[in-house]
């Protein structure tokens, strides 16, 4: 009962107290000043709408000073730098130090140090050119496939850029397209790679990548020639060759089935009278094979007499 008695007494001067306590230990709080670095903090430049950032520092190193309730609640991302080169229009380095104007920090914060204290930036002209646009890949497609052919849509684009790197540029890549694990043709939108530091605004193309099984070769040697004649009528003839060699292209597994007897080669000796001829050879295609080549291209024919018609 004492204890409660004392804890109610007066007890409207106690809590009168207490509230005072805590208003003259937030003052003091308040009235402490402390100091903090602040790393890597971001400041923004602005430049004339023709001109273009080539080099500059990344970021400040900014020491703050203010009271400590104030500052226990401030991060790099509470500092905004900005500082003007929109009057500077000629290319090339650009020197100079940050004023109290370009920095907009908290209520009763001051900024006490700025390293660098020189900040050197590169400027450069815009220029805009039309260059022709190489396509990037990388990987390579599933085993037994190969990427045959591409076509780029549009071929040539209009970039903008710093003017120093245009003028050494004959053409613009893209950014590469994946071919790894790639069975079946495709068509990709990719990006060009930028060429300013802030990427303004990506351009894009269109990629048609042809991607097919991938094609080996065999030389079949001995082809047999045959004649082509009218039905029904014969022939006394003498070849000086009977026989021709093939080189085939082609995906593996048909490439690996095709043999000598699966080839058709011809000559057409239809209404040629008795004489010696060099006649072109002709080689039926194979669904599926590509003919590069074959030796001898021609043959000599001689045609000895005419037969009786054949019933």
């Amino acid at each position: 009962m004492k204890f409660r008695n004392f804890i109610t007494a007066n007890l409207a001067i106690k809590l009168a107290s207490v509230l005072l306590a805590v208003i003259v230990w937030t003052m003091v709080q308040g009235e402490i000043t402390t100091t903090r670095v602040f790393h890597k903090v971001p400041y923004d430049l602005e430049i004339a709408p023709s001109m273009v950032i080539e080099k500059r520092d990344k970021s400040l190193r900014i020491t703050l000073t203010g009271p400590q309730d104030v500052m226990r609640d401030i991060t790099a991302k509470s500092i905004q730098v900005v500082h003007s080169l929109r009057s500077i229009e000629t290319p090339g380095a650009v020197q100079f130090t940050l004023s109290d104007d370009d920095f907009s920090v908290p209520a009763r914060t001051q900024v006490l140090e700025v390293q660098p204290k020189g900040i050197k930036v590169v400027l450069d002209r815009l220029l805009e050119k039309e260059l022709p646009v190489k396509v990037q890949f990388i990987g390579k497609p599933e085993k037994g496939y190969q990427a045959r052919d591409f076509v780029v849509n549009p071929t040539v684009m209009r970039v903008i850029g710093p003017q120093q790197k245009l003028e050494t540029l004959s053409y613009i890549e893209t950014q590469p397209i994946l071919l790894t694990g790639r069975t079946r043709s495709f068509v990709q939108t990719v990006a060009l790679k930028p060429l300013l530091r802030d990427n303004r605004e990506s351009q894009y193309v269109d990629v048609y990548v042809k991607v097919e099984a991938e094609l080996v070769k065999k030389t079949l040697e001995k082809i047999p020639v045959a004649l082509l004649q009218q039905p029904g009528v014969g022939t006394s003839v003498e070849f000086e060759d009977t026989s021709i060699q093939v080189t085939l292209e082609g995906s593996e597994d048909l490439v690996e089935k095709i043999r000598d007897t699966d080839l058709k080669a011809y000559v057409d000796i239809t209404d040629l009278k008795p004489g010696k001829y060099q006649l072109p050879v002709h080689i039926i295609p194979v669904q599926g094979l590509q003919i590069l080549g074959f030796s001898p291209q021609a043959v000599e024919v001689e045609i000895l007499r005419k037969l009786e018609s054949v019933s």
